[in-house]
């Protein structure tokens, strides 16, 4: 006889490991004065068949003897009840689960009493988006018993008991505990309780929902003149000075008391679905321990009161300046610190030990980087990179990024696929992007072999202020079509609808037909700029990629050639769009007998570029390389016409015929540049935005914002070059005292600074140039002149006379100011 036996069915024993620890949990109880309901639960049985475990718990009179069984029926979540109890007796249970009656798992013993203790839950009020008011009442308790709410943002009637705990300060019958730093547009569970020491008796779960928020990246966020923008307040707070919600790493609740490391997240939260503020709104994210390190670095802090909150008032060198409130930490149910210290969440784990996390802390006397156990809960000040949408950067004149040549200005093609769900959040602003998504953002050299068009100038749109936009379109036999219209943007949406077809590429295939309305700005910069239609069928979108006229016509590179014959006044040009650390050769083939001028000159590129540094590395003459000083050339906008010229010789100039970089004195003309065929030029634009000299003086009371003021090292005209910079504050002492030039040793690693002079208040100071520190002292590439540094090899060898130990460190008391420090250097060379 066969019989059917059913597919959940298992008869054998499975000797593998099933459960792990913390699968079968003990949860709570129900109590009365003669009743008694046990709460477990168990995880990872959910594809198992009921018939083959068994549930229960163990239970007794005291903790080490549980020897009596109730059994529950076998789910997930299960349960069992004793009657005919004693009022205040103290009853001892532990969940188990029992597998095919051979392998038993248990959770923690808890314990219970018997009583006629009640906890009522009253109604919440008050409610707002970050907080309410949540009312309780008790009766028949103990004078030792506590009360108060526990919160959750489960409706699981044990995960809500497990909650977050609030206490309230005192026991009485009836009492309100106003709740902050709630989350948003969240619904959250509750319950009274009344712990009476050997158990909990809870109140019925009731549910409040709070109301939503919406966030603006401008009114909301203050420009720090640093990599991100820092909001006003912090994640779960209404005001300015309030504490907000304290959250664990990869805590998006505020309301997760555990303190097991595993319950948290064990990599960078930064920019993923455990991004807390990042999941509340868009643009906007956790800050990274380097935000937090420029933060405090670049700005000068104060500890402070603001309405009556103490904190840190941290402000930046535009004046701008945001409050951290003195917000404590929470460590499950408990937390400290409030009112005294600042503890803030960043998104970065430990880089050594994944049960911590970066937090940046501060007091009364320092703030410092430090790492938190991932379940210590800290407040979360949010940043943004979000870009403001400028309108005024369209008024401009715009070319798809592709040239004839097959080369573009700034994007590496002239279009992307995307698929339909992006926009300007996700591709400037930079906002992960939602699970799914696809892009191909393809370079031309990848795709140009089977793209099927040849690549030219397909024309350029205009978009001026007043609302008109002209396009011309350049078919790939050269006709020229021009069209007139309008235009309006939407900048909430970052949308723009033209009464005329965008300037596109005709020939590109999977496209959409809709060229006019509602189309999508990805991307706007003033020199950059992409437009986003629909393909057909919603299948994805096609982005044009357009760059300014400016950036893709480029600068013209004129070689100006004179040799006292009038008909040889002329030049020779190239146009090429100049990128930083890009090498460059302009060649002139002709002839020339001698040098009488002879400059290489960039017109409009000292306007747009103010303190670009052009290298001029190799001048060949018939193909032979010729010797110079580059220390000799003269730089910049010399004529002070916008034009960006190295001088090379020039007899009517600002001095090259005087001293000239190829080996002469005085000249009327150089005949080491003359040439019969060919002058070849190669050159590197070394920086488009120039240097900048910080200068940094910090005392021992670790007073700087490093550096505490800088000054732009424009490179313009001979050597040496004097610059000035000034620091308005006061410094007790000396303790490190420099100014850097960031990446200028890098670049010229030759280069030699003279340090002219120090005052302090007006009053200056003598020193022994012979120990003033100079170059790349750290080997980072940047150029440092070391006054005085008690970490550096200046500490045992001052310029400024005698210095002071003070335990670990050695201050220079010449170096202090009560108003102003002035320190003059010069640029003697840079070859």
């Amino acid at each position: 006889m066969l019989t059917a036996c059913s597919d959940k069915d298992d008869y054998s024993a499975n000797t593998g490991t099933l459960l792990t620890d913390g699968s079968v949990v003990t949860g709570s109880s129900d109590v009365t004065a003669t009743t008694a309901t046990f709460h477990g639960t168990v995880t990872g049985l959910e594809n198992m068949n009921p018939a083959s475990y068994s549930t229960g718990f163990k239970y007794g009179y005291a903790q080490n003897a549980l020897t009596e069984t109730a059994s529950a029926a076998s789910a997930s979540e299960f349960s069992s009840s004793l009657s005919g109890l004693v009022n205040n007796t103290v009853i001892y249970y532990q969940a188990f689960v029992t597998l095919q009656g051979k392998l038993t798992y248990t959770g923690e013993v808890k314990s219970l009493i018997t009583t006629d203790a009640t906890a009522t839950t009253g109604d919440a009020t008050d409610i707002d988006f970050a907080g309410a008011t949540l009312a309780g009442s008790i009766s028949k308790y103990p004078e030792d018993a506590t009360a108060g709410i526990v919160i959750s943002t489960t409706n699981d009637e044990e995960t809500v008991r497990a909650g977050l705990r609030l206490a309230n300060a005192s026991l009485e019958d009836s009492y309100a505990i106003a709740k902050s730093g709630l989350l948003p547009s969240t619904t959250y569970y509750y319950a009274a309780y009344l712990d009476l020491g050997p158990g909990v008796v809870y109140g019925e779960v009731k549910q409040f929902t709070t109301a939503s928020m919406s966030i603006d990246v401008e009114e909301d966020f203050v420009d720090l003149g640093l990599s991100v923008k820092w909001a006003k307040r912090n994640i779960g707070a209404s005001t300015e000075t309030g504490f907000g919600g304290l959250y664990a790493f990869g805590d998006l609740t505020g309301t997760n008391p555990s303190i097991d490391p595993a319950d948290y997240a064990s990599a960078d939260t930064y920019r993923t679905a455990l991004d807390l503020p990042n999941i509340l709104y868009d643009r906007i994210t956790l800050p990274t321990a380097a935000d937090f390190e420029e933060l405090f670095k670049v700005c000068t802090t104060e500890w402070t009161e603001m309405d009556g909150v103490v904190g840190y008032k941290v402000t930046a060198k535009n004046g701008n300046s945001i409050f951290l409130p003195a917000s404590g930490k929470r460590v499950a149910h408990t937390i400290t610190g409030e009112g005294e210290q600042g503890f803030y969440l960043t998104g970065t784990l430990n880089a050594t030990n994944k049960e911590f996390a970066v937090d940046y802390e501060f007091n009364a006397n320092t703030n410092t980087r430090s790492t938190r156990a991932v379940y210590e809960a800290l407040a979360v000040r949010p940043v943004t990179i979000a870009k403001k949408f400028k309108k005024e950067y369209l008024y401009n004149t715009w070319h798809i990024d592709l040239r004839a040549n097959g080369t573009s200005a700034f994007f590496p093609g002239p279009f992307y696929y995307y698929d339909a769900v992006q926009t300007w959040a996700h591709v400037q602003d930079g906002d992960p992007k939602p699970s799914g998504c696809w892009d191909w953002c393809p370079a031309w050299s990848d795709i140009s072999s089977w793209i099927g068009f040849t690549p030219r100038d397909f024309g350029t749109m205009t978009l001026t202020e007043d609302g008109k936009v002209t396009v011309t379109h350049i078919a790939a036999d050269g006709t020229e079509t021009t069209e007139e219209g309008t235009y309006t943007v939407d900048e909430i949406n970052k949308t723009i609808t033209l009464s005329i077809d965008i300037l596109d590429i005709p020939e590109q295939s999977s496209r959409g037909t809709n060229k006019k309305t509602n189309l999508r700005f990805f991307s706007l910069s003033e020199e950059t700029m992409q437009i986003a239609m629909l393909i057909d069928g919603d299948t994805g979108q096609l982005v044009f990629n357009y760059t300014t006229a400016k950036n893709y016509e480029g600068y013209a590179a004129n070689l100006c050639l004179y040799d006292g014959d009038d008909s040889h006044w002329n030049n020779f040009s190239s146009v090429q769009v100049l990128e930083a650390g890009k090498q460059y050769t302009i060649e002139a083939q002709a002839t020339r007998n001698a040098a009488m001028v002879y400059v290489l000159d960039f017109p409009q590129l000292a306007a747009d570029y103010p303190n670009a540094v052009i290298r001029i590395d190799k001048i060949e003459v018939d193909g032979t390389e010729v010797a110079f000083d580059a220390n000799k050339f003269h730089y910049g906008d010399l004529e002070n016409k916008g034009t960006y010229r190295v001088e090379l010789f020039n007899i009517w100039g600002t001095g090259t015929n005087n001293d000239s970089p190829f080996g002469g004195g005085a000249k009327d003309s150089e005949s080491a540049l003359a040439f019969n065929s060919s002058l070849k030029i190669t050159y590197t634009v070394v920086t488009l935005d120039g240097f900048n000299a910080g200068l940094t003086t910090c005392d021992s009371n670790w007073n700087s914002s490093w550096p505490d003021t800088s000054i732009p090292v424009c490179i313009k005209g001979g050597f040496p070059q004097e610059y000035t910079i000034s620091y308005n504050s006061s410094r007790s002492n000396g303790m490190i005292n420099l100014v850097e030039l960031k990446d200028f040793a890098k670049a010229f690693p030759n280069a030699k600074l003279t340090l002219k002079s120090v005052s302090c208040d007006g009053v200056t100071i003598p020193f022994d140039e012979s120990k003033i520190l100079y170059g790349d002292l750290e080997n980072k590439g940047h150029y440092r002149i070391e006054l005085y540094n008690t970490y550096g090899a200046s500490s045992g060898n001052s310029a400024f006379g005698e210095v002071e130990t003070k335990g670990d460190i050695t201050d220079n008391a010449q170096l202090a100011f009560s108003n102003n420090m002035t320190v003059v250097f010069t640029i003697d060379k840079l070859y």
